[in-house]
């Protein structure tokens, strides 16, 4: 039996992720280590979460997927800006709760 080096099986995985599935995973890490995948980084949905590892359990030679994809979901530019808004705010109490 061939064994399918990390490598070639890290270039079809990346394949199936940009060319089959058609979405951005432009926030997503892929590393490959003795068969297993490891996927690192975010997603728009837990539906995408679930739809990334679907597409790639039945690769010949991967033995093993972590998913650790964490879900991102933004609305609008509102919540974008309200989030952001948010934490600068409570980086701000951070900060005040610090000092002397």
């Amino acid at each position: 039996m061939t064994r399918i080096s990390d490598e070639q099986l890290k270039e079809k995985i990346f394949r199936i992720l940009h060319d089959d599935l058609e979405q951005d995973f432009s926030q997503v890490e892929i590393e490959v280590l003795d068969g297993s995948l490891f996927l690192r980084g975010s997603v728009e949905s837990e539906s995408t979460k679930r739809k990334v590892e679907d597409s790639l359990s039945d690769i010949f030679g991967l033995h093993k997927i972590f998913n650790e994809l964490t879900v991102i979901q933004i609305e609008s530019e509102m919540d974008v800006s309200i989030a952001i808004t948010n934490d600068l705010e409570r980086d701000e109490q951070f900060r005040a709760e610090k000092l002397p």
